[in-house]
């Protein structure tokens, strides 16, 4: 498999990540090992997209996988994102400052933060949106077990699902502070705890407003 300074020089220059990966892992389920975290910053919009058979990116317990900020939109589709780990916030994804973040037939599975989000953390940054994706079996020491969203944009959730995550703070599967909107639509979070507050979500923010259709919150706990 290529090496993460090989990606951060050729792949996030030319937005080509998934088909490396695809290549990487073949016919078979190898995944693209990652050794540290694939950096994109500046004010652009990447595309990621696997070619074929869904492609993994594997940080084996000791890398983040994506980072973003100076305003880097980031769009991934058709992708497995496991094994992120952070000292810090993020264990699959962090932005901070930067722009959207779209997840389209993807999953997040089994990524751990020492901070916020060990999933995703999005911090002063904009929109989050999931499609079709799933994030699970994520955990993170303060709140957002699957989701962290702080000062940012709005969280939309449609056809995807977060189960199975925890978080030694609080929202065991989301949690929002002082962000923008959150929607469910055919959605579903589970089987998620928490050991303060929101087993399932946490959400303070006061000035906005959550939607929920045709989606369930169960055996979450906190």
């Amino acid at each position: 498999a290529a090496g993460a300074s090989d990606c951060n020089s050729a792949c996030v220059a030319s937005g080509d990540i998934g088909r490396r990966a695809s290549e990487a892992g073949g016919k078979g389920p190898k995944p693209l090992v990652l050794d540290s975290s694939l950096e994109c910053s500046g004010n652009i919009s990447l595309v990621v997209r696997s070619e074929g058979v869904g492609a993994t990116l594997d940080g084996q317990g000791r890398s983040r996988l994506f980072s973003l900020s100076g305003g880097c939109s980031l769009t991934l589709q058709g992708l497995t994102l496991v094994n992120g780990y952070s000292k810090e916030d993020g264990g699959a994804i962090r932005g901070s400052g930067a722009g959207s973040l779209k997840l389209a037939d993807t999953s997040i599975k089994d990524s751990e933060s020492e901070g916020f989000g060990g999933g995703i953390a999005m911090t002063d940054s904009g929109d989050v949106e999931l499609h079709k994706s799933t994030t699970s079996g994520c955990r993170a020491r303060r709140d957002g077990g699957g989701i962290s969203i702080r000062q940012g944009g709005a969280l939309a959730l449609t056809e995807s699902s977060v189960a199975q995550c925890s978080v030694e703070g609080s929202g065991g599967g989301i949690a929002l502070a002082d962000s923008g909107d959150l929607s469910l639509i055919d959605s579903a979070v589970s089987n998620s705890t928490a050991a303060k507050r929101g087993g399932g979500i946490q959400f303070e923010s006061s000035l906005s407003i959550a939607t929920f259709l045709r989606s369930t919150l169960s055996d979450n706990q906190a």
